[in-house]
């Protein structure tokens, strides 16, 4: 929810690009949960399949597995946040409304 409130902060707030974004808003809402959460399901079927063909590091491998995804989904969310509240701070620096 952070992350979408910066993103849409940030492109309320910030002055045109000049750049077509009716069809970027809704990709960058929907689409990084969604492959987050493609991610962390398929998790599982990695897993197994480590189970089967590394059985001594299986043990090892689940929690770190999820480690890695969760961070994975972290950074995978907050890209649209970053990178929109990015450009924001540029314009504000610039002296842009």
């Amino acid at each position: 929810m952070l992350c979408v409130s910066i993103y849409l902060w940030s492109k309320i707030t910030s002055a045109p690009s000049g750049v077509e974004e009716d069809i970027l808003l809704p990709m960058a809402l929907f689409v990084p949960p969604i492959v987050a959460n493609l991610c962390y399901t398929l998790g599982w079927l990695v897993e197994v399949l480590a189970r089967t063909f590394l059985p001594s590091r299986s043990p090892r491998f689940g929690p770190s597995l999820m480690k890695m995804g969760f961070g994975f989904s972290v950074f995978i969310v907050s890209i649209p946040a970053v990178t929109s509240a990015g450009y924001r701070l540029v314009q504000m620096a610039r002296g842009a409304r």
